[in-house]
């Protein structure tokens, strides 16, 4: 039994290491820096909200910051295959905001539900998130969207399916 014991206790430090490394890679993270590695431009904000608050139930106007910035622009790693969702994830998780996503595997879309409690729907319904990346909005789910080094990423609230945002009803 003694010997079982002290098996185990010298294994201890190897299973650790495992797990710790499993655990790290299976959570999206990024064990170590590699050559492939680069920087894009990030961002959260609300900015059609705070002019617009007669649209939003009264219990979330304490959600909604007097500037409109969740997050500030920030410098932030991405990786090779990185999506606009994956840095989505990475940012909200690194800065505890809630965030909540419905993902659909079949067509490979992720559909942002909330973000700091901001539902889609919460001003109207033509409400929601949207994500703009060096000035447009894609046609194509933040989750197929891949980063590219430099890229300026905004996700911003819209009132009206992007218009508000300046997307033109053309690219639908």
């Amino acid at each position: 039994m003694k010997d079982s014991i002290n098996k185990i206790k010298r294994a201890l430090p190897i299973i650790s290491a495992v797990l710790f490394i499993f655990i790290l890679t299976s959570c999206g993270g990024k064990p170590y820096k590699t050559d492939d590695d680069f920087s894009v431009t990030f961002s959260i904000r609300v900015d059609n909200l705070v002019k617009n608050m007669d649209m939003l139930d009264r219990d979330k106007h304490e959600l909604v910051p007097d500037d409109g910035v969740l997050i500030p622009e920030l410098q932030i790693a991405a990786y090779e295959g990185d999506s606009v969702f994956d840095l989505l994830q990475r940012v909200t998780r690194d800065n505890r905001m809630h965030m909540a996503a419905r993902f659909t595997p079949v067509i490979g879309d992720a559909y942002i539900e909330a973000i700091h409690n901001i539902y889609a729907y919460d001003a109207g319904p033509l409400s929601g998130w949207k994500y703009i990346v060096n000035g447009e909005i894609p046609n194509v789910s933040a989750s197929s969207y891949i980063v590219r080094a430099g890229d300026v990423i905004v996700w911003a609230y819209t009132l009206d399916l992007g218009r508000d945002l300046g997307m033109d009803d053309d690219a639908w």
